[in-house]
C-alpha cells in the first residue's frame, strides 16, 4: 500500500485559505519579542547604535568600568510601528575586557545566555504552562562590538566568540568605523574575517535559499562584519542649514565634514538594520528556537539522566524527573536512617562497655573492702584476746596471798633483801 497521502480537489469553497490572515491577525494581537546582546568594551559606542537602529532614545544608564568581573544590564521596551508590537528587550555588558583572566568574561555572559534558556525550559515543563503570556527572555542576537583597532581581533575576542560558537547568533560589528579610512576598514574586514576562519568560529550567516531575501541577503553577507556608526545629531543638506524646508538625516559632525548613519556609502548602519529588521527578524527567531535553543534543551535533559531515545513528551519528562526526585530523596532517607542506626549501636556498645568497667571497678573495691574488714577483724579479736589475757593476769595478781610484816621485815636489811630475791 501505498504511503502517500492522496491531495483531493475541492468541489466549493470552504475557507480555509484564510489559515495565513488567522494566524497573522493571531500574531497582531499577540505581538513580538526580539532580544538583542550587545557585547563589547566600554566606550564602543553600543548603546548609541541602538538608539539609531530604533531611531529612539532608550535613555540608557551610562555604563562603568568599574567592575571586577562582567555585568550584564537588560532594559525592555514596549514598541509599536503601524499595527504591529514588539517587546524589545536589549542586553549591554558593562566593564567587558577590563579583567586579567579573559576566560571570566566569556563564562559571564555565556551563562547570562544559557540561563534563559533554562528559563524558557522551565516553563515549557510546567505541568500548568501557558507560553503565549511569558515573557521569552532568549537572545536571538548577539552583536558582537569589534575595537576599531585596525589590526586583528583581540585575545578577548577570540576566547569570547569562540564559547559564544554555537550558542547563539552572532553578528560581529566594527565599531565606530569612521575612525577608520576606507583603505584600512577594507584590510581590517579582510583579518576579522581571516581570524574567525583560523579559529573556526562560526558567524551568522542569512538565508539565501529564499528567493524573495536570496539576492539582499547575499549583499548583507558580503559586509560582514559591518561596519557602524552611531549616532542622532541632525545633518543638513548643503546650502539648506538651519532647516527651512530642508532634508536631515542623522549622523555626527566632525570639522572634517560628516558622518550619516543612513547613507550606505559612510558605514554600514543602514544595512545593519535591514538585515536585522527589516528582512531577517523571524530567521533570528527561529533558528534561536529550533537551533540553538533545542541544543541547549538536549544537553540539560541528558544531564538529567535522559537518553535521545526517550520519546517522552514534556509532562512524562517532568513526572520521570519527579520520581527520580523521590527515589534519590528516599535512598538518602534510607542512608541517613541506616547511619542512625549504626551510630546508636555505637553508642550502647560504649554504654554496655562503660558500665562493665563500672562493675569491674565496684566488684573489686567490694572485695579490696571485704579483705580490710577480715583484717581488721581478725585484729579485733587479738585485741579481745589480749585483754582478756591481760585480765585474767590482773586477776590472779590480786588473788595471791599477801606477805606478813615478820616476812617483810626478818633480818638484815640486806637479808631481807637477798630473800624476797630467792
Amino acid at each position: 500500500a501505498s504511503s502517500e497521502v492522496p491531495t483531493l480537489p475541492l468541489s466549493d469553497y470552504v475557507g480555509f485559505d484564510q489559515l495565513p490572515k488567522q494566524e497573522v491577525q493571531k500574531q497582531l494581537i499577540a505581538g513580538f519579542v526580539f532580544n538583542i546582546l550587545c557585547v563589547g568594551e566600554t566606550g564602543l559606542g553600543k548603546s548609541t547604535l541602538m538608539e539609531t537602529l530604533f531611531n529612539r532614545k532608550f535613555n540608557f544608564t551610562p555604563s562603568s568600568n568599574d567592575h571586577p568581573l562582567v555585568k550584564l544590564r537588560s532594559n525592555t521596551f514596549d514598541l509599536q510601528e503601524g499595527h504591529v508590537k514588539l517587546k524589545l528587550t536589549i542586553t549591554e555588558t558593562s566593564g567587558f575586557g577590563d579583567q586579567l583572566n579573559k576566560e571570566d568574561s566569556a563564562a559571564v555572559i555565556l551563562d547570562y545566555i544559557n540561563k534563559q534558556y533554562d528559563a524558557y525550559l522551565r516553563e515549557e515543563m510546567k505541568a500548568k504552562r501557558d507560553l503565549q503570556a511569558y515573557h521569552d527572555t532568549r537572545v536571538h542576537v548577539c552583536l558582537y562590538f569589534v575595537s576599531p583597532t585596525g589590526h586583528s581581533l583581540k585575545p578577548i575576542d577570540l576566547v569570547t566568540l569562540k564559547a559564544l560558537d554555537g550558542q547563539v547568533n552572532i553578528v560581529p560589528l566594527i565599531a565606530k568605523s569612521d575612525t577608520i579610512t576606507k583603505g584600512d576598514l577594507q584590510k581590517f574586514k579582510a583579518r576579522i574575517l581571516s581570524d574567525l576562519n583560523d579559529h573556526g568560529i562560526r558567524v551568522c550567516q542569512f538565508p539565501t535559499d529564499e528567493e524573495e531575501v536570496s539576492e539582499v541577503n547575499a549583499k548583507l553577507n558580503a559586509l560582514i562584519p559591518f561596519a557602524v556608526v552611531g549616532g542622532d545629531e541632525p545633518l543638513y543638506s548643503l546650502g539648506a542649514k538651519g532647516g527651512g524646508g530642508a532634508r536631515t538625516a542623522r549622523g555626527r559632525q566632525y570639522p572634517w565634514g560628516a558622518v550619516c548613519v543612513d547613507d550606505e556609502t559612510h558605514c554600514d548602519t543602514a544595512p545593519l538594520r535591514a538585515a536585522l529588521l527589516l528582512h531577517n527578524t523571524e530567521h533570528l527567531r527561529q533558528v534561536t528556537r529550533e537551533l540553538h535553543y533545542e541544543n541547549y534543551r538536549r544537553r540539560r535533559l541528558l544531564e538529567l539522566g535522559f537518553s535521545e531515545e526517550d520519546g517522552l513528551s514534556l509532562g512524562e519528562l517532568h513526572e520521570r524527573q519527579r520520581e527520580s526526585l523521590a527515589a534519590a530523596m528516599r535512598s538518602a532517607k534510607d542512608a541517613q536512617h541506616q547511619l542512625t542506626l549504626q551510630r546508636a549501636g555505637e553508642i550502647d556498645a560504649k554504654v554496655e562497655r562503660d558500665i562493665a568497667a563500672l562493675v569491674a571497678r565496684k566488684n573489686a573495691q567490694e572485695k579490696r573492702d571485704a579483705e580490710r574488714a577480715a583484717r581488721l577483724s581478725a585484729a579485733s579479736r587479738a585485741l579481745d584476746e589480749e585483754i582478756a589475757e591481760f585480765k585474767r593476769r590482773q586477776k590472779q595478781q590480786q588473788q595471791k596471798p599477801p606477805v606478813s610484816r615478820s616476812q617483810r621485815g626478818g633480818g638484815s636489811s640486806s637479808g631481807g633483801l637477798f630473800s624476797s630475791l630467792k
